[in-house]
């Protein structure tokens, strides 16, 4: 599992503190398994395409992908090749503006010290 982050995600306090502290430090024990990577894009990125609602890319075992926009209501699927092709270059684009993993452990693990 790959997971990109919104800085604004970790900095932003949208619940209790002892909870932020928990979901933070549950992004950084899940974030040292070798099956997840957990990257930050920083609030100073770039403006992308994929910015305004939660995006999953979803790959079957046949290696085909689909993409699902999620937003307040409703979900979308996209399956078609031109829009998934364009989802996963935004994709690309978005993993390679935000931080490596370890530099985003570190940036998670940073509001973790003033929620304790």
């Amino acid at each position: 599992m790959h997971v990109v982050l919104c800085e604004s995600v970790i900095r932003r306090c949208l619940c209790p503190s002892e909870v932020m502290h928990r979901q933070l430090a549950a992004l950084l024990k899940d974030g040292e398994r070798p099956s997840v990577r957990i990257q930050v894009l920083p609030l100073d990125a770039p403006a992308h395409l994929l910015a305004d609602w939660p995006v999953t890319l979803l790959t079957s075992p046949s290696y085909a992908t689909t993409v699902c926009v999620e937003n307040y209501r409703t979900v979308g699927i996209v399956d078609d090749p031109d829009g998934v092709r364009t989802a996963l270059r935004a994709y690309d684009e978005l993993t390679s503006d935000a931080l490596s993993a370890r530099d985003s452990a570190r940036l998670i693990a940073q509001p973790m010290e003033t929620l304790s």
